[in-house]
Order: structure tokens, then C-alpha cells, then sequence
């Protein structure tokens, strides 16, 4: 992760900056689609969820991508 990602409420850190996030099913993607979800179903009740864009597709979260083990090695 490139930022860190905090619902409101409660406002406490569900990812810090620097910490993956896990699998595209894990808990955390899986939770962030769940806020999504209760937005799109209570317009106006929506989450905030800091470290997030909302756009018309969903939530984006700036991230960093991991080297691959070919490029972390020595070439040669």
C-alpha cells in the first residue's frame, strides 16, 4: 500500500502505508466492497473511507506494486 486506509466510522487504520493488503478475496478488499455495497444500497448513509477515491466503478486505493523475483535477482 501507498497510503493508509481508514473507515468512518470508527476512524481507526484497517491498512497503514506500507502494509499489503492482501488477496483480491481477502478481508480487507472483501470489507471495502462491503462498504461499497451498503453506499450504493443507502444512498447518502455511505462510509468515508479515508485513503480511498470513490468513483463510478468504486473505491480505488493508491498502492504500490511488488518487484518480481526476476527482478530482484542478479541478471545475467
Amino acid at each position: 500500500m501507498a497510503v493508509g486506509v481508514i473507515p468512518y466510522p470508527p476512524g481507526i487504520p484497517i491498512v497503514m502505508p506500507g502494509e499489503s493488503i492482501g488477496a483480491a478475496d481477502g478481508p480487507w478488499l472483501t470489507y471495502l466492497r462491503t462498504l461499497q455495497e451498503y453506499g450504493h444500497l443507502f444512498p447518502g448513509f455511505a462510509k468515508e473511507v479515508e485513503g480511498t477515491e470513490e468513483m463510478e466503478d468504486g473505491y480505488h486505493i493508491y498502492c504500490v506494486k511488488g518487484a518480481s523475483s526476476r527482478t530482484m535477482g542478479r541478471e545475467s
